[in-house]
């Protein structure tokens, strides 16, 4: 299984990794795309996950050891 986060720059973290979700899903493969909020306010640290796999997703958990 591969798993990303993305953390780095400002907007757009939870669409990079909607839409690399949506470009594995196309070629035949399982995905998921998830967002982490910090607290609820505006500004607070956004961190958005992608999981690839060939064979079904199981785990619906946030990653531990992604690739950053």
């Amino acid at each position: 299984m591969f798993q990303i986060a993305f953390t780095a720059g400002r907007p757009g973290r939870s669409d990079g990794a909607e839409m690399l979700s949506i470009a594995a899903f196309r070629e035949g493969r399982h995905a998921q795309a998830f967002p982490s909020f910090g607290s609820e306010r505006t500004g607070a640290p956004v961190v958005a996950f992608c999981r690839i796999d060939d064979k079904e997703i199981g785990c619906a958990n946030r990653s531990w050891n992604p690739t950053r």
